[in-house]
């Protein structure tokens, strides 16, 4: 399976920041190390493989020793720097169709780690999801998200707006650092929480956006969504396409054959042939594409009640017995087995 892949763009904030802390030589170091070229930056096609970029993250942090690498190399990002995607959500018109459209998407700026939204009693949560095993970077990318989506937000609405808390799955930096970037965030703050999400009231979502402009948003819109047609097409045939539709909506339900039909640019019957094709059908697809992100997710530490939500069963009790099915096992029965030595 390829290995999922990041703009080289957002390489050059993060150089930009390690610049800023330490001075330019460390920056060049870190372009020589990694084999960063000038022409790589200023190439808006440019991509490197996502551990890749992981290991960038870390040794970029280890020679700055800064403990909030993530929160300095956020706030370094701006429209431009995230190219489209950052033109796309300064144009929406209120701040949740900017999150919407951004993990629409990501795939564009970075693949691997997702997003969902998840709206309950008044109140949003949007989660980040890692990609791969536990490492250090996964730290700096989730405090990266969080301060983008709360301090670049409040910057693009123009206003301060609540938040009710803010979750890291990792443990605390030093207690300096930890009050920093609360101070920074000005919400609470948890750590070795079971998720990394951040919580704010429905209402926030619907704050405007000053600069929105609904000509020029169709026209972003339109172009991400040719981008993200063409980034998929080289690399991906009917099977990885239609996963990658039924993941991004899973968490509603889901989806019939007719959308996914729509979707795909293909008539119902045409879909269900192709599938014959290739030996399978969309029920089965759908299965194991829950049976593969139900390991990751467990793997992952989330709760097995975020996971049911997140492979869109209708209640825990049906998960659990997919994945006796699956697995022979329930999850928590897995979940202990495989995190014992």
């Amino acid at each position: 399976m390829r290995e999922p892949t990041v703009a080289t763009r957002l390489v050059a904030p993060l150089l930009e920041t390690c610049a800023k802390l330490s001075g330019g030589a460390v920056a060049r170091d870190l372009r020589r190390r990694f084999g960063i070229d000038e022409a790589a930056l200023a190439d808006p096609e440019a991509r490197m493989p996502l551990p890749r970029f992981y290991d960038l993250l870390e040794d970029a942090a280890a020679r700055t020793g800064d403990d909030l690498l993530g929160m300095h190399y956020s706030l370094g990002f701006d429209a431009a720097s995230l190219d489209v995607l950052g033109f796309l959500a300064m144009t929406s018109v209120n701040l949740g169709v900017a999150f919407e459209r951004m993990f629409r998407y990501q795939a564009l700026l970075y693949e691997g780690e997702f997003g969902t939204i998840e709206r309950a009693a008044g109140r949003v949560t949007v989660r980040i999801l890692n990609w791969g095993p536990a490492r250090p970077a996964h730290r700096m990318w989730s405090e990266a998200a969080a301060v983008d989506m709360v301090v670049n937000g409040r910057r693009m609405v123009g206003q301060e707006f609540e938040v009710h808390e803010l979750r890291f799955r990792h443990a605390a930096p030093t207690p300096v650092a930890a009050r920093r970037l609360r101070e920074l965030l000005a919400a609470p703050v948890r750590f070795e929480a079971e998720d990394d999400a951040l919580v704010v009231p429905e209402a926030v979502l619907a704050l405007p956006m000053p600069s929105a402009d609904p000509a020029m948003f169709e026209y972003f819109d339109r172009e991400a969504a040719r981008r993200a047609a063409e980034f998929a097409r080289p690399s991906s045939n009917l099977l990885d396409e239609l996963r990658r539709v039924i993941r991004a909506v899973l968490p509603e339900g889901v989806p019939e054959l007719s959308a996914l039909a729509e979707e795909l640019e293909h008539s119902p019957r045409t879909l269900q042939r192709r599938l014959a094709e290739h030996g399978t059908s969309l029920r089965q697809v759908v299965d194991e594409l829950r049976h593969e992100l139900a390991l990751h997710h467990l793997a992952a530490g989330l709760s097995i009640a975020e996971v049911s939500f997140l492979l869109g069963f209708s209640e825990p009790s049906a998960f659990h017995r997919a994945f006796k099915r699956w697995t022979d096992r329930t999850p928590a029965q897995w979940r202990k087995r495989s995190a014992s030595p």
